[in-house]
């Protein structure tokens, strides 16, 4: 697999999980063993994600000139 084919398949990977973690904490359910009760607002979830910059680029669908 290319570098570039490793990278798309884990961006991939790391916005399925968010999506999925965003449901349990809407909905209510299990995460990783930690139980969350359903989230009772708008349906909305703000989730905080630190990584680098260039893939936190790319993981927004911006293009990055990050080296």
């Amino acid at each position: 697999m290319s570098r570039a084919a490793a990278r798309a398949a884990r961006e991939q990977k790391v916005r399925r999980r968010l999506y999925e973690f965003g449901q349990v904490v809407i909905h209510g359910g299990i995460w990783k063993g930690i139980k969350f009760e359903a989230f009772r607002d708008d349906g909305n979830v703000e989730i905080a994600v630190v990584s680098h910059g260039a893939f936190l680029s790319k993981l927004a669908g911006f293009e990055c000139e990050c080296s």
